[in-house]
């Protein structure tokens, strides 16, 4: 898969097995020149472990090391990753944030 080198994205190739950052992503607000070099690595830092996670959630997991789509998990495996996911789910389902917008309903996070 490509990305436009202005595209303000990163993304992950799960055939390829990589993370693409295209040069778009290096501006606000996770990267700023002006900004000493630890803020920039931990904006680059946030966008790189959010894209990680996409080599490891239900669709990633689908994929070996080398991009073949192959159910290599065991049924085991499996399993317990679904309990933890639906785990994960259910605690953040409790909470919401404020709408800004007046009469707004809450807003779920991850859920």
């Amino acid at each position: 898969m490509q990305s436009d080198p202005q595209v303000v994205d990163a993304l992950f190739t799960h055939t390829r097995n990589e993370m693409v950052f295209p040069a778009g992503i290096l501006q606000r607000p996770f990267f700023v020149e002006a900004n000493p070099e630890y803020l920039n690595f931990g904006g680059m830092g946030v966008v790189a472990g959010h894209e990680l996670t996409h080599g490891l959630d239900s669709n990633g997991r689908t994929y070996d090391e080398n991009g073949t789509h192959v159910d290599w998990w065991t049924n085991s495996t499996a399993t317990q990753f679904l309990a933890k996911a639906q785990c994960f789910k259910d605690q953040y389902a409790q909470f919401s944030v404020p709408n800004p917008v007046p009469g707004g309903t809450p807003i779920p996070v991850n859920g």
